[in-house]
């Protein structure tokens, strides 16, 4: 029986982010195999250990001492979660011993890192983007966002509320959110987390984006690919940048509403520089190598 001479990767964290890298790692192909280690906290047979936002995880400890190799990859929450609370900064520098090399998706997110003495390396999560295809607008000018039932504060529902009130005339899709309990209003629609996310996108004119901290969203860089119009907090190339501020939001829609247009250069950005070829495949094989030939440590 041939023996796999393949370097495993265990890979770890929210289950989509964990499932992208598994696919894409193992889709290439080569040296590197990919495994989700999800529910297997006290998994030893890996060669390295990708932990993300797992910033926390004992499982940097146990590897460790097993002579295995630990990347922690911060995605957006975490660094919020981090740099807004001493005691869990004391915990993560004793947790960084155990770590041989922190990523992040963001420049951003690297430079608050640093400013709390933790130094790291710019890596993105991306989707496929060859798979979200420029699709024509829908009939109905209609403005997706997400708003977890259980974070309406973060996502600044009570902006997203306000609007709704204020723009009858506009369909409004909220994304991971059953809408129990929630406002109901004749234009918002609440939809639960759904496998087949494509087809929201499609259904949408705009996608709006206001958390009070962010990483690089999949679904900004999902909903560009697909050639939408996108507002966000946050300053990015091809899209609308806009304080969490109801009237700035309120004026950039209506800019929006008098001419709707697809967003097909904001679409190619992201295909161009946010690849799977050149984030996995290069700059992620790269880390991998680094790491376990002992460049970083």
């Amino acid at each position: 029986m041939e023996v796999d001479k393949r370097i495993k990767i265990g890979i770890y964290g929210p289950i989509y982010h964990t499932n992208l890298l598994v696919n894409q790692i193992n889709n290439i192909g080569g040296k590197f195999y990919a495994l989700n280690v999800i529910n297997n906290r006290f998994s030893h047979d890996c060669d390295l250990y990708h932990g993300i936002h797992a910033f926390l995880s004992k499982r940097f400890i146990f590897t460790k001492l097993l002579g295995k190799k630990n990347i922690c990859h911060w995605i957006g929450t975490d660094v919020f979660e981090i740099i807004n609370n001493k005691n869990l900064q004391k915990i993560r520098y004793f947790l960084d011993k155990f770590i041989n090399v922190n990523v992040a998706v963001t420049q951003t997110l690297i430079n608050e890192l640093r400013g709390i003495r933790i130094n790291s390396k710019l890596i993105p999560i991306v989707s496929d983007f060859n798979n979200f295809k420029i699709f024509p607008l829908p009939q109905k000018f209609t403005v997706l966002t997400y708003i977890p039932h259980n974070r309406l504060n973060f996502y600044n529902f009570e902006i997203i509320l306000s609007l709704i009130k204020k723009n009858p005339e506009i369909q409004f899709l909220v994304l991971a959110n059953s809408g129990d309990g929630m406002p109901k209003y004749d234009n918002v629609k609440y939809i639960k987390w759904c496998e087949n996310i494509l087809k929201y996108y499609y259904q949408s004119t705009v996608i709006l984006r206001i958390p009070k901290h962010d990483g690089l969203s999949l679904t900004v860089l999902e909903a560009l690919s697909c050639g939408r119009q996108i507002i966000w907090n946050y300053l990015f190339p091809y899209c609308h940048y806009s304080s969490a501020d109801l009237d700035s939001i309120q004026s950039i829609l209506e800019k929006i509403r008098k001419n709707p247009e697809l967003n097909v250069e904001g679409s190619n950005y992201v295909k161009k520089n946010f690849s799977i070829t050149k984030v996995v495949e290069n700059n992620l094989f790269n880390l991998y190598n680094e790491v376990l030939n002992k460049c970083v440590t």
